[in-house]
């Protein structure tokens, strides 16, 4: 798995061994529900993003990106936590450890650190 993170103009890329149990037929269900009866084209308009877009993520096809898996969890009635580990199937495995050893060894700057520490801590709490 690849993990970016971009701070200001600052991007880095992580190479993680991050294993996910991804249950895609549960991205679909999510959103089924957070559309609460609207269509996938009313839906899109409200999210901002494209009828195909939708219609993927109804199919499990893709993962909507992070701040609309907010929305959409929030439109479900439930937390981004929860709905991170509904898709997973509440089970995940990392090395978070890994992860923060990575970027430890970047020469960046150490305000960087502390929030990609924070980001990390925050996964490891979700269970990633």
């Amino acid at each position: 798995m690849k993990l970016s993170i971009k701070v200001g103009s600052l991007s880095i890329n992580i190479e993680t061994n991050i294993a996910v149990n991804m249950r895609k037929d549960r991205i679909g269900e999510l959103v089924s529900k957070a559309m609460q009866g609207r269509s996938a084209s009313a839906f899109a308009r409200e999210m901002s993003v494209s009828h195909t877009t939708v219609a993927n993520w109804l199919k499990g096809e893709h993962l909507p990106d992070l701040d609309s898996l907010a929305v959409i969890a929030k439109k479900a009635g439930i937390t981004l936590e929860e709905a991170v580990l509904y898709i997973l199937d509440k089970k995940a495995t990392g090395d978070i450890c890994s992860i923060q050893r990575q970027i430890r060894a970047l020469e960046s700057p150490r305000e960087l650190i502390s929030v990609i520490e924070t980001a990390t801590y925050k996964l490891h709490l979700m269970g990633l």
